[in-house]
């Protein structure tokens, strides 16, 4: 099977198999196989990967979320452009920011949005001893790297697409006829490929890159590590419960 082009992960399922059945069943004759460490090495890889990790977003693909949030004349597109800058300033998940259950768009005195702050209940580390059972808070300043201010241009897009109560929706709900499916991590990446390639043929940006959804908390963690962002204090901006794990791999073009 192996020579014949089978992954790994097939050979692995039917070697755990044959272990299963030795033990469960008490099928002793299967006592060769279970023992061989020929069987055990077939099922796993000699040769060194390099892990394959989103790219973070350019400083011209994210003026490029600011200008078509702004002037798009597709609501949906708008509210997708929203939702990401969302994810990138607020350093969150595309999966954690869908799960928010609460937002408020904090204002200062004269009632201009600042902030925009919500919790959700399901992330990565919920299940973490130091984050059990409580919620993440998520908060991105309203100003970034565009022109105006994002965080009012994505209020108003989601006040007229009647979308805004998470009682009932998700952060960014699929745009078809029932409402009821989600637009999901995978789903989110292609929608910021068409929307980036679109704008580029429009504008002369270049083409995105390899991004995916993961790309909108790899960006806030490229920056904060290139302007000199200590450990300890992109530790408390990422929301992880391992700290020097989460500062190296989210700022993985900064080691030096």
């Amino acid at each position: 099977m192996r020579e014949g082009g089978s992954s790994l992960a097939r050979l692995k399922a039917i070697f755990e198999s044959v272990v299963f059945a030795r033990h469960i069943f008490g099928m002793e004759n299967l006592d060769e196989c279970v023992r061989s460490r020929r069987c055990l090495g077939v099922t796993r890889s000699t040769d060194p990967k390099n892990t394959k990790q989103a790219p973070p977003l350019l400083v011209v693909h994210v003026k490029a979320l600011h200008y078509i949030l702004a002037e798009d004349p597709d609501p949906w597109n708008r509210a997708f452009c929203g939702m990401a800058l969302f994810c990138i300033y607020a350093g969150g998940r595309w999966n954690d920011v869908q799960h928010c259950q609460s937002r408020q768009w904090d204002t200062d005195y004269s009632g201009v949005v600042r902030f925009v702050e919500c919790s959700t209940a399901t992330h990565k580390t919920c299940r973490s001893l130091s984050l059990k059972h409580s919620f993440l808070p998520l908060a991105a300043p309203a100003s970034g790297v565009g022109a105006g201010n994002w965080a009012i241009e994505w209020k108003q897009v989601r006040a007229l697409l009647e979308m805004d109560d998470l009682g009932r929706f998700p952060m960014l709900p699929a745009p078809d006829d029932d409402g009821k499916p989600t637009v999901s991590s995978s789903e989110a990446g292609n929608w910021l490929k068409m929307s980036l390639n679109q704008h580029s043929m429009v504008h002369g940006v270049p083409e995105s890159l390899e991004y995916t959804s993961h790309s909108f908390k790899a960006t806030s963690f490229s920056y904060l590590k290139k302007m000199g962002c200590s450990f300890d204090n992109r530790m408390a901006l990422g929301y992880h419960a391992d700290s020097i794990r989460m500062a190296l791999r989210y700022s993985r073009d900064g080691a030096l």
